[in-house]
This record gives C-alpha cells, sequence and structure tokens, in this order.
C-alpha cells in the first residue's frame, strides 16, 4: 500500500505515467484537486481501475500484467495518504483482492493476552509452539492497549475445516496461560468488562491521577457504557484526592502520593461517592523522572469493590503518552481479574 500522491511515490508516478500515456499521477491531482474527465478518459482506454467509498477516498489498482513488464509481476493498490480513509477503504479492496486472484484458504484463531511483555509470553509458550504441526504459524501482535493478540493461522490447506485442528492447539494453550488470556477473538479490554458488568448489572466508577481520564475515555468508546459506568473523578492535584476523594492528608504525607495506601483510598473514595459497585484508581508517575522515591514509570492501581481493596504496582519505561496507555490498560485488566475473582482482596 504507498499513498497515492506523487510526492509519497515517484516510481509509482513515474508508472502510472507510463502506463496512462497521456495522464499522470501528477496530472490525477493538480493542485490537490482530482481530474475526474482526465482520470475517466484514460480509465476507459487502460483498463486503470478503480474503487471509491463513501470517505470520498480513492484507490487506484494498476494490473500485475503491465507491472509485470516494468517492475515486478503483482498488481499494485496505490491508497489514500490519510490514514483514516486507508482504513476506510480498506474493506473494498480486500473484497476487490478477492474478486481478482485466486486466494488460498486461511483459517485463524485469535486469543487476547495481558499482563505479559511479548519476549516473556514468547518464553512460557515457547514449547508449546516448538511443538506446533508445520502448517501452523503463530502470530506475535503486541500493543500498548489491548496487550498482546495470538494469531493462530493455517494457510493453504486442504482440509474441508482446519478449524478443528487449531481448536485443538488453542485449547492447550488456554491451559497454560489461564486468566492472561482476556478474549478469545479479537477484542478490548474495556469491551470486555463491560459485557462483565452488563451481565451482572453493576456498575463502575473510576478516580484517575497519573493517567488523566483515560480510563473514562477508554470506558466510554463503547456504546452504552451508561448503562453501567457512572463516572471519574480527575484527581491530579493533592488537594482534589483529600476534598473531593476524601484521600486523608496523613496518608499521603506519611506514605507519599505515588503508593497503594494512596491508591487504595482513592478507589474506596470513588465508590463511596458515586455509590458504585466496583472503582478503580490510579496514583504515578507518567514521565521519565521519579520522586525520589519510585522511579519514572510508576503506577499504584487500585480496585475496589464487594470483597476489599486489591492494589498492584507496575512499572514502564516508555514515553509519557505510551506510559499513560499501558497504565489504563494495566487498571483495567486488574479490575476484570477482580471482577472475575480470579484476583482476590
Amino acid at each position: 500500500l504507498v499513498g497515492l500522491f506523487v510526492r509519497d511515490n515517484a516510481r509509482v508516478a513515474e508508472l502510472g505515467a507510463q502506463y496512462l500515456r497521456t495522464y499522470s499521477l501528477d496530472c490525477m491531482f493538480a493542485g490537490g484537486q482530482f481530474c475526474f474527465n482526465g482520470f475517466f478518459s484514460a480509465y476507459k482506454k487502460s483498463g486503470y481501475a478503480f474503487l471509491h467509498n463513501m470517505l470520498s477516498a480513492l484507490c487506484v489498482r494498476i494490473p500485475g500484467a503491465y507491472l509485470a513488464s516494468v517492475l515486478f509481476p503483482a498488481t499494485l493498490y496505490a491508497m489514500p495518504g490519510v490514514p483514516h480513509e486507508t482504513l476506510g477503504m480498506l474493506p473494498e479492496v480486500i473484497d476487490d483482492i478477492r474478486t481478482h486472484n485466486a486466494l488460498a484458504p486461511i483459517a485463524h484463531r485469535n486469543l487476547m493476552v495481558y499482563g505479559l511483555a511479548e519476549s516473556a509470553l514468547a518464553a512460557l509458550i515457547a514449547p508449546w509452539e516448538d511443538a506446533l504441526p508445520a502448517d501452523m504459524h503463530l502470530a506475535y501482535l503486541p500493543n500498548t492497549l489491548t496487550g498482546v493478540k495470538l494469531r493462530l493461522s493455517v494457510y493453504g490447506s486442504a482440509e474441508t475445516s482446519p478449524e478443528s485442528r487449531i481448536s485443538a492447539q488453542i485449547e492447550a494453550l488456554k491451559k497454560i496461560l489461564g486468566p492472561r488470556i482476556y478474549a478469545e477473538q479479537e477484542d478490548r479490554l474495556e469491551a470486555v468488562i463491560g459485557r462483565l458488568l452488563r451481565e451482572r448489572e453493576e456498575t463502575l466508577s473510576a478516580a484517575e491521577s497519573c493517567t488523566g481520564g483515560e480510563i473514562a475515555h477508554l470506558l466510554t468508546t463503547i456504546p452504552g457504557a451508561s448503562d453501567y459506568f457512572l463516572g471519574s473523578v480527575t484527581s491530579y492535584a493533592v488537594s482534589v484526592k483529600e476534598k473531593v476523594l476524601g484521600v486523608p492528608a496523613a496518608t499521603i504525607r506519611e506514605k507519599g502520593v505515588v503508593s497503594a495506601d494512596v491508591a487504595e483510598a482513592m478507589a474506596r473514595g470513588a465508590r463511596q461517592l458515586t455509590c458504585s459497585t466496583w472503582a478503580v484508581a490510579t496514583t504515578g508517575l507518567a514521565g521519565s523522572e521519579g520522586d525520589g522515591v519510585n522511579e519514572g514509570g510508576t503506577v499504584w492501581i487500585a480496585v475496589d469493590g464487594p470483597a476489599g481493596t486489591v492494589s498492584e504496582k507496575r512499572v514502564y519505561h516508555n514515553d509519557r503518552e505510551r506510559n499513560i496507555e499501558r497504565f489504563s490498560a494495566s487498571a483495567l485488566d486488574l479490575l476484570r481479574r477482580c471482577i472475575l475473582g480470579t484476583i482476590h482482596a
């Protein structure tokens, strides 16, 4: 996939100019405006194919037969340079690829895992992975907000249904990873938590310091979150922790803002304030500088619920933005485990 504008890929522009003879990509996008008349005229003569969607984005397909004569034997799809336009066009592009190519069958299964870095996860499941059949392939797809997606695939199988063999391997993997698996299909922690709370008819609140409202943001990206999410207090200042959440000044003075005691007091305060079933809280240092006691990238997470309060410490060594994402995802994962009862106060 390449940018469609000339400035994005000069070689594509050159090939386009040769293939369309009169109309190069430069002409098509003169001044940033698409020249429809010129394009359609050239399209009719040359067989250059195009796709467009409701975003008014455009994708051009250069046939493989032409590319094979000048560069390489492959069909090239020139996509928009704007990310959301490209993402919006992908379903149409994939359908077009399927229409014009004989594709080998592919069978996939995904597992969503949180709480282990990619390297640690790979080491843990190495014996299982090494024993996989030769036609099975495992992909590790890490993300700061969703953890690691494990994708087990069988490519080009002549079997009618390779899914049964994949399922057997997935069941073996589930025994190794246990509660670290939070979904058996592509999913997000906040969506999983939403379903759990809705099924139980329970509610949630949050008290955020170092995450600055990111947890509330993630929760409210899920449609229908108002069924279970009551609200959040972004208690960035010590005074808000004390006056709104009721964190004792003595606790902050004796234990420090970044501590298990303060995180737990914040969670209890949010739960009491909103009368929610559960409350999750964060306090930490998202930047690279420490506070003399804790190193940069340290977060204390707490969850308060019907059975009491649980807290955990995490340390991440990323930039500020990525640390905030990791803090938030770690808080959601602790909340998930508390709701499921795999961790107790």
